[in-house]
């Protein structure tokens, strides 16, 4: 296309519409999430899966073509949120999925083999009308033990897995209750995938069961312990007397059992004492003694919903701890001196954090959040996890808009105001790499942040093969760097002395790189870095304007500004700017974007051109006369926001709705004649959406904003997507 617009201009060859309609291929490597935050979950390979257990079950998952299913499982698989193929209730208003019955429908969630199986509340799951506890098997069928209707005939609120059977325990007294005689199965019985087993008191099998509710169950060396009403009972299988009361807390009922240093451990929220001795909220049982003790300093601890688990080395539990560590809240681990302390970096979970859940997935804690953390990408999901050293959440997309992306050493660039990109906490700044968002080394950071100025990435550039960027941010990589900073690949600098006022665009120029924004000592508001120093590019004709776009138009440094009412395109000749367009229109409202190539110059922004004709948003400069682009783009608050070509079609993103009344939703190209939709566009389903920046990248077209959906594909802030067009030209003579 480059060879043929320069036969165009010389020739005044003009094109004609596409032969055919584009092909567009939206990618899906941001996308695809839970809408619903998760509340049980279980190991599995490469992550685990999980479910929501309140409200709605199943929930709703946003899948990669940005349609909403319904689910009543979700797995979080070498590090891609996705579903485990069991479609619960079609929505049939694309919005809402159906519900089963229960209060808190899944309550407990254990792998069996290859299967995943479900306990709670429910009822009524699948068109066999599944109760209390169901198996899901990778061909996407639910089933129950001995078909449906024999599953426990009341709640179950505990699942575990032995390598052979699972175990069910919760509040039910029989199972096989669609057969003639149901299985009598007192709160508690396993199975082997082939039929019930309860287990028994005796070897005679005259009585099976507890008397109270488990809610916790725990096998270990042979022996099941079972957490019944506030107390532990063991069930031994080698002796007359299989069940063994072990002794309760003085509080509220066992939720979890664990092994500590080879005891058993249980946790109970503020107990102070065990089987009649002093004990804490978090204690565990000597076989050989029969006594319990407190594990740390636990006796009073709320432990929340006192949940246990062995991670990196370390015994975790569940709950306030900061009268022992002032950092250790929403969970703690014990340490070599046997204490209660922080796991590292518990400030990213906000100030009262609550865990559900908390399990291991491969070196990782993880845990299953109630409130939402310290960063919404954490509570959208309900999912954190901990390396060692800092917590994450789980996710593809950005968390905040996406002001600017370029392309760096192999990598997407994203920057912009946010503070987490895909599982990584970070702010401004990440790249895209080998599937995943990284920071850059350790990142820039805004010590004077406030909740109106939280910081930001507003413009990047590559010059002389570094990286630069320009926004609100006074740090990288803990040093000084006030508005304006360089990364290498490795490392980050500052630049001069910095901006103290950014401006939002830079461009690479006569072997310049030029930069918007003021420096603390007065300079600006146009610098030149020419890898040394900075020096003032000379004033626009209102001093104290800073340029809302920069381009190179045929050699010269070119900048739009607003002096009034009415936007201005002016090139910088020697030491003054000055007017290289004529005056045959009006331009008025302000100008964002500024696309050259050869001789043509499209101008975008939120204008309206005025004179020897009307359009809206965009026009373009062929470096004789104005002329407009189709019926322009009409709509929305900030019109135009960037402009790219990909292949032989101009694309503009911003905020705009049409053209000439065809749907343009923030996304469209120019074929040469006509404005055309890109797919449904962007969107958000809370507030407006809108396009911010676009990167072409060989064939891939990145498109950058504040919208959770990007064409067919739900992406948050950050899309990708090709654009194949067929195209044909005439001379542009008749007869």
């Amino acid at each position: 296309m480059h060879g043929m617009l320069r036969a165009l201009a010389a020739l005044l060859i003009t094109p004609v519409a596409l032969a055919q309609p584009p092909e567009f291929s939206w990618l899906n490597q941001f996308a695809g999430f839970p809408e619903s935050a998760l509340r049980n979950v279980a190991p599995a390979p490469g992550g685990f899966v999980g479910g929501t257990g309140t409200r709605r079950v199943p929930m709703k998952f946003r899948a990669p073509d940005g349609s909403i299913e319904c689910h009543v499982l979700i797995r979080y698989e070498n590090g891609r949120w996705t579903t485990t193929g069991d479609v619960g209730t079609l929505p049939s208003d694309d919005q809402n999925c159906g519900t089963i019955g229960g209060t808190f429908p899944v309550k407990a969630i254990t792998p069996f083999g290859s299967t995943i199986c479900i306990g709670g509340e429910f009822t009524g799951l699948t068109p066999d009308s599944l109760d209390y506890f169901a198996c899901h098997t990778a061909d996407e069928n639910w089933f129950q033990i001995n078909g449906p209707g024999n599953g426990p005939n009341g709640p179950v609120e505990a699942l575990a897995f032995d390598g052979l059977n699972v175990y069910v325990g919760g509040s039910f007294t029989s199972v096989n209750n669609a057969m003639a005689m149901p299985t009598s199965a007192r709160r508690i019985v396993r199975t082997g995938g082939f039929d019930w087993e309860p287990l028994f008191t005796d070897n005679a099998g005259t009585d099976n069961g507890v008397n109270g509710t488990v809610n916790a169950i725990f096998p270990n060396g042979g022996f099941i312990y079972a957490g019944v009403g506030s107390g532990v009972s063991r069930w031994n299988p080698s002796v007359n007397n299989k069940w063994t009361d072990l002794g309760g807390s003085n509080t509220s009922p066992v939720r979890d059992i664990e092994v500590n240093a080879g005891l058993i451990a249980a946790s109970s929220s503020g107990a102070t004492m065990w089987g009649g001795q002093s004990a804490g909220a978090v204690s565990e049982y000597d076989g050989g003694s029969m006594d319990w003790s407190a594990v740390g300093s636990s006796s009073g601890i709320d432990t929340d919903f006192s949940k246990l688990a062995i991670a990196q080395g370390f015994f975790h539990a569940t709950g306030n701890f900061t009268s022992i560590d002032p950092d250790a809240r929403g969970v703690a681990r014990l340490n070599a001196s046997l204490e209660w302390e922080a796991v590292p970096d518990s400030d990213a979970l906000g100030s009262f954090p609550q865990f559900l859940d908390l399990f291991q997935m491969g070196p990782e804690l993880c845990g299953v959040q109630q409130t939402g953390a310290g960063d919404q990408l954490f509570f959208s999901r309900g999912i954190a996890c901990n390396d060692g050293q800092r917590w994450r959440g789980l996710s593809q997309g950005i968390n905040g808009n996406v002001l600017d992306i370029v392309s760096y050493n192999g990598a997407v660039v994203a920057g912009g105001a946010f503070s987490a990109a895909g599982d990584e906490i970070l702010d401004f700044i990440a790249e895209y790499r080998t599937g995943e968002w990284q920071p850059l080394g350790d990142g820039l950071a805004f010590t004077n942040a406030t909740s109106g100025s939280p910081g930001d990435v507003r413009a990047m550039a590559v010059f002389q093969g570094d990286l630069y960027v320009v926004g609100l941010f006074n740090q990288a990589d803990g040093q000084p760097t006030p508005g304006l900073a360089r990364w290498d690949g490795q490392t980050w600098s500052a630049v001069g002395e910095g901006i103290n006022f950014p401006g939002s665009d830079m461009v690479v120029w006569n072997d310049q790189l030029i930069i918007t924004g003021t420096t603390p000592s007065g300079l600006g508001p146009i610098l030149s870095w020419d890898g040394t120093s900075l020096t003032e590019v000379p004033d626009l004709p209102v001093a104290t304007q800073t340029p809302t776009a920069l381009a190179v138009y045929q050699g010269e440094l070119i900048a739009a500004y607003r002096p009034g009412s009415l936007g201005a395109v002016l090139r910088l000749n020697g030491t003054t700017w000055e007017t290289f367009t004529d005056n045959t229109i009006t331009i008025a409202g302000d100008i964002e974007a500024l696309l050259t190539r050869d001789n043509l110059l499209y101008v975008g922004g939120a204008f309206t051109a005025r004179g020897a004709f009307e359009t809206g948003r965009v026009v373009l400069w062929d470096g004789s006369s104005w002329s407009a682009l189709g019926d322009g783009l009409e709509g929305g608050f900030f019109g135009v926001e960037d402009l790219v070509f990909a292949e032989d079609a101009v694309v503009a993103t911003g905020w705009f709705d049409n053209s000439g009344g065809t749907p343009t939703e923030r996304l469209a190209y120019f074929d040469g004649q006509q404005w055309y939709p890109i797919g449904p566009g962007l969107f958000e389903d809370i507030s407006g959406s809108f396009g911010q920046t676009l990167m072409i990248d060989g064939s891939t077209v990145y498109v950058g904003g504040a919208f959770d959906q990007a064409g067919t594909v739900w992406s948050e802030n950050i899309g990708a997507f090709t654009l194949r067009l067929e195209t044909i030209f005439t001379s542009g003579f008749e007869g």
